[in-house]
């Protein structure tokens, strides 16, 4: 049972062999081995490789460890929240993290970009490559990015769900949406209650696509041009 491992004595939880069984068994053993197993690179890589987020019981030397970072967010993105904050701020690591939100987005709705640094946060290969995986990325965007009309046409290609997180100024626009839309059809679905009781921009959507015409308020779905328009 690895969980003994919390028990034994010092000699057993500074053993590596007994280390490395109990991790073959649950990779959570490595937070109850001794500080210099979990300083000890080989250790530590067998533990992240099973379970990322074993990474926050590493030591700190091990938490600036590129290899042992990438091994981490390889797995699960959303331990690069455990990583040191050089890490956090490497340019490879993130985007390697970032690619892995595509099954880690339930996680309390958290993305991986979160965690990158501010620096990284505002890049837009970084953010790009997040939204590829995760539209929900681009809440952890810069601002600067997210109130970016260029920016967000290329956030919504990638992704139109970026569109709910980009800045209220441009969100509420309605020269910007026209030109979001000719990106994305579907991001009408996420446009706020102006946009869709625009009668203009709703023929334009249900031109294209007439299932969106569910998403238009209950006046225009009830105006007899939409529909046949829709139809």
């Amino acid at each position: 049972d690895w969980s003994l491992l919390k028990d034994l004595c010092y000699t057993f939880k500074n053993d590596k062999e007994v280390v490395l069984a109990a991790l073959r068994r649950d990779a959570f053993a490595f937070q109850y081995a001794s500080k210099g197993m979990r300083n000890n690179k080989e250790v530590a890589l067998k533990a992240v490789k099973k379970r990322a987020n074993v990474l926050k019981f590493c030591s700190d030397n091990l938490k600036n460890d590129k290899d042992v970072v990438l091994a981490a967010v390889k797995r699960n993105g959303l331990a690069l929240k455990y990583s040191s904050d050089k890490l956090k701020n490497d340019k490879d690591v993130v985007l390697v993290a970032v690619k892995q939100d595509v099954s880690t987005t339930t996680e309390n709705n958290q993305t991986a970009l979160l965690y990158a640094s501010n620096h990284l946060k505002s890049d837009k290969d970084v953010v790009l490559g997040a939204l590829k995986f995760c539209g929900r990325s681009f809440l952890y965007a810069g601002d600067v990015l997210r109130n970016d009309k260029d920016f967000l046409l290329k956030a919504v290609n990638q992704n139109f769900f970026a569109f709910k997180y980009a800045s209220d100024d441009l969100t509420n626009r309605k020269d910007v949406f026209l030109e979001v839309l000719k990106v994305n059809v579907y991001v009408f679905e996420l446009a706020n209650d102006n946009i869709q009781n625009d009668k203009d921009i709703v023929l334009q959507v249900v031109k294209r696509k007439g299932s969106l015409l569910q998403f238009a308020s209950k006046e225009l779905r009830n105006n007899k041009d939409v529909v046949l328009q829709a139809v």
